[in-house]
C-alpha cells in the first residue's frame, strides 16, 4: 500500500510527459564566472545535437522559464530502492546537498556548451531515436540532505518506509540506521508526525507543516534516522 502511494506521488499529473533529459553543461556567465552542472529537460521537444541552434537559443525557445536550475554534483543513493510489483526496475533517488543547487537568470547567460547527456533517472529508457522515454517517475533530486547522510544512504539501513498524508501529494522516505528502530518503531514515528499534519493539511497550515517537519527531521537524526521529502527536478 505504501509503495503503491509512492509511486502515485511521483507521477502526479505527468504520466504521459514524453522524453527527459539530463545534460551535463559548462556555462560561462556575463560576468566572466564559469559554471558545471547538470540540467533536467522534461517534454515532448527532445534534442541531442546542438550544430544548427545553440543550447542557449534552444532553452530560450522552448524551456518556458526565465532561469535555469543547475545542480552542481549529483550522487545517485544506494538506499532506499524504492519497489514496485507493477514495475521492472527499482527506482533509486539522486541527491545533493543545498548548496550545490542553483538558479541562474537565463538573461545572464553568455554561452552553454552540452558536454553530455543521458536520462533522467535509472528506469527510463535510453534510446535515442524514440527520445529517452521518461519512466512516468519524476527525475527526483533530493536537496535537503548534508553530506553525511548522503554518504551514509550508500550503505544499507537497518529499515525504511515511504508514506504520504491525507489532503496533499508530499511524501516522505524515512530510514533508519539505527538497530533500536526497525519498521514497526518507523511507522509508531510516523504515525505520531501524521497526527498533527494531517490535520494542518486540512487548514492549508503549510508554514506550521514545514516547521513541524524540521523539528521531527532534527529529533530523527538525534536517533540516526534520515527522513527527507520526495520531490522532482526543477
Amino acid at each position: 500500500m505504501i509503495l503503491l502511494l509512492t509511486f502515485a506521488l511521483f507521477e502526479k499529473v505527468y504520466s504521459d510527459a514524453g522524453n527527459c533529459i539530463k545534460y551535463d553543461l559548462d556555462l560561462q556567465l556575463m560576468n566572466g564566472k564559469k559554471i558545471r552542472g547538470f540540467m533536467y529537460e522534461l517534454g515532448y521537444q527532445r534534442k541531442f545535437q546542438f550544430k544548427d541552434i545553440s543550447f542557449l537559443d534552444y532553452i530560450n525557445k522552448s524551456h518556458g522559464y526565465d532561469t535555469l536550475a543547475i545542480y552542481k554534483n549529483i550522487t545517485q543513493l544506494k538506499f532506499p530502492v524504492i519497489d514496485n510489483e507493477n514495475r521492472e526496475c527499482h527506482f533509486q533517488f539522486n541527491a545533493t546537498t543545498v548548496d550545490n543547487f542553483i538558479k541562474i537568470p537565463i538573461s545572464k547567460i553568455k554561452t552553454v556548451k552540452v558536454l553530455s547527456y543521458t536520462v533522467c533517472n535509472n528506469c527510463d529508457l535510453a534510446e535515442e531515436k524514440e527520445g529517452y522515454y521518461w519512466s512516468g517517475i519524476y527525475p527526483v533530486v533530493i536537496t535537503e540532505l548534508v553530506k553525511t547522510e548522503i554518504d551514509l544512504l550508500q550503505t544499507k539501513p537497518t529499515s525504511s518506509i515511504s508514506f504520504g498524508f491525507d489532503t496533499d501529494n508530499e511524501g516522505y522516505c524515512m530510514i533508519s540506521y539505527s538497530s533500536s528502530y526497525k519498521r514497526t518503531n518507523l511507522e509508531k514515528l510516523r504515525d505520531d508526525f501524521l497526527v498533527d499534519i494531517n490535520k494542518l493539511s486540512k487548514e492549508n497550515n503549510w508554514k506550521i507543516i514545514e516547521k513541524k517537519y524540521q523539528v521531527f527531521k532534527n529529533r530523527l537524526r538525534e536517533k540516526k534516522i534520515i527522513i527527507f521529502k520526495m520531490g522532482y527536478a526543477d
